[in-house]
């Protein structure tokens, strides 16, 4: 059973042909046709012919980096925030092929109309004035079928010419157009074409048939490469009475009835897709094939579902059963003849410090610019870690004696007080030379230069005014945690400490990159002293375990990351 829906705004949409109105005499070298090519016109009017050729759909050639809301290879035309479950979040774009792209022919066929059997009609005042039926095969001269001719009088007029192949059928005078036709129906509208019998007799049509159903593909991309692993389908799904099965076209009228599904259904699965796919240092999967879907489809009523049983996963988590909406409509709906890329960015959830002084996750990100990854939260105070080291190369301090009034050679001892901002700022931790607030003096190259961190825009509304710091070990604990799930506390100074999420280092990886920040790699200064050296904090980027370390106060082959209070 299907729902049926009548309208009226389908024939701007139903058929879409790129048609060139041409007077001339045959280019096979006929003399006959020369002949009569040059002969009075004819009371009964133009001698009209015509030429079918065919375009693909209008597709999107884009790299698989963050889409822009308007550039060269295509723009989004929908882009929505979704949690997939599971720690993930989606940044969910659909991207429309450019309709000006120069590798795009409007007008002109880019092959010629492939092998099978045509049909070409003409209306005027919403009668049929003339019919071709056409046979295409390998290239011959074609094949005029029931009873139709090469060559046929028109009255002069405007007339409206519609061209399609053997997948549209003429019912009762209707062009019946289904969905299950899938990418093989070529149906076109021309509008209204003149046809002048004033001072040629011959003019032929070229007619140039584009695909009617919209094409759409899927892509995934995920951040650091091969994320993704195993089998990966899945296919739409759509509720009863929103998705059109077939459209109905009366020439005679100009109206439209649309057949929707009146059960609730869904695609059959895409066949297969790609391996992991390089996207600079991060990877994309897509498919293999595309669905089709009537012009007008409103892309948030298809719901898509990764297939329930397959073994995929992307960042360690499985994908099956997993559903994934489109919330942002486009509008006047999915377009006829065009590809539609559905590009799906995967993020490892996490809230991030923006540029702005607002917080959230990067699929929530819009245009603002992050610029921290929140780690952790005390006494109504938010921590943050940079996403980008300040500088690797750095001394604690260029001076022997210069040192911190406090210092400890257990972590436990302080890893709570979370003083990486005191020491930094407050001249009152500093026992030689007295008193100096590290931040403001050049000997203390690591908070000199933190202080003056550029994240590379500038901090604006809450968080205006704050300030960058060397992290104490509470402030390494807190981020540790959020990056490795590992706890500091009560850890065997310089031993190994495993990181317990399921991507190890990677996890950290992809947080920091998936920002647009860097990992973390080497070996990174604290605010605290462990007695006479300094506590560092061991991370490499390739190995699944960090340490609690200490280095000389003048040693100059460590990095520093900053941290921010808000």
């Amino acid at each position: 059973m299907k729902n049926k829906i009548t309208t009226s705004w389908l024939p701007s949409l139903l058929f879409l042909l790129a048609a060139t109105l041409i007077s001339s005499c045959s280019n096979n070298g006929d003399s006959l046709i020369d002949d009569i090519n040059n002969a009075p016109a004819d009371p009964r009017g133009s001698l009209v012919s015509l030429k079918l050729g065919t375009a693909g759909h209008v597709v999107y050639n884009a790299p698989m980096s963050r889409a822009t809301s308007a550039n060269d290879n295509g723009r989004v035309v929908s882009s929505s925030s979704e949690d997939l479950g599971n720690g993930l979040d989606a940044l969910v774009e659909v991207i429309e092929a450019p309709q000006n792209n120069s590798e795009v022919a409007t007008t002109r066929a880019t092959s010629p109309a492939p092998n099978g059997t045509y049909t070409i009609v003409a209306f005027k005042n919403g009668q049929q004035k003339a019919k071709w039926v056409i046979k295409v095969n390998n290239g011959s001269p074609y094949t005029f079928l029931d009873g139709t001719t090469e060559w046929q009088y028109m009255t002069p007029g405007t007339y409206d010419f519609y061209a399609f192949n053997d997948k549209v059928k003429l019912e009762n005078g209707k062009f019946v157009v289904k969905a299950s036709e899938a990418s093989q129906a070529l149906y076109y509208y021309s509008g209204s074409a003149q046809v002048s019998v004033n001072p040629v007799l011959k003019q032929r049509f070229n007619f140039v048939l584009r695909p009617y159903l919209s094409e759409v593909k899927f892509k995934i991309k995920a951040f650091t490469s091969s994320m993704f692993e195993k089998a990966i389908t899945g296919h739409f799904t759509y509720a009863a009475n929103v998705i059109p099965a077939q459209i109905t076209f009366d020439p005679a009228t100009g109206t439209s009835n649309v057949d929707s599904y009146q059960a609730a259904g869904n695609t059959t699965d895409f066949a297969s897709f790609t391996a992991n796919m390089a996207d600079g240092a991060n990877s994309y999967i897509k498919s293999h094939d595309a669905k089709y879907f009537m012009p007008g489809v409103d892309i948030t009523k298809l719901k898509f579902e990764f297939k329930n049983g397959i073994s995929g996963t992307v960042y360690k988590k499985p994908l099956s059963g997993v559903k994934l909406n489109i919330s942002n409509a486009i509008n006047g709906g999915l377009k006829a003849g065009t590809s539609y890329t559905i590009a799906v960015t995967i993020y490892f959830r996490a809230t991030y410090l923006f540029s702005d002084g607002t917080t959230g996750t990067m699929s929530q990100k819009g245009n603002r610019t992050p610029v921290a990854l929140v780690v952790g939260e005390k006494d109504a105070v938010k921590y943050a870690i940079a996403l980008k080291d300040v500088m690797k190369g750095v001394a604690w301090t260029s001076k022997v004696l210069y040192k911190n009034k406090e210092k400890s050679s257990n972590a436990n001892a302080i890893i709570d007080k979370l003083d990486g901002f005191h020491i930094t700022y407050d001249g009152n931790t500093t026992a030689n030379p007295h008193n100096a607030v590290k931040a403001e003096n050049s000997n203390f190259p690591v908070f000199y230069f933190t202080a003056k961190y550029n994240p590379g825009v500038p901090l604006t509304g809450s968080i205006a005014n704050l300030k960058w710091y060397v992290g104490g070990l509470g402030d390494w604990n807190f981020a540790m945690q959020t990056l490795g799930g590992v706890d500091l506390k009560n850890k065997v100074h310089k031993r190994n400490i495993s990181y317990t999420t399921d991507m190890k280092s990677n996890q950290i990886k992809v947080m920091f990159e998936q920002a647009g920040g860097e990992t973390l790699d080497g070996y990174y200064w604290t605010a605290n002293m462990r007695g006479g050296n300094i506590f560092t904090i061991v991370a490499n980027a390739n190995q699944d375990f960090m340490k609690i370390s200490d280095a000389l106060k003048r040693a100059t082959d460590a990095s520093t990351r900053a941290f921010i209070q808000f």
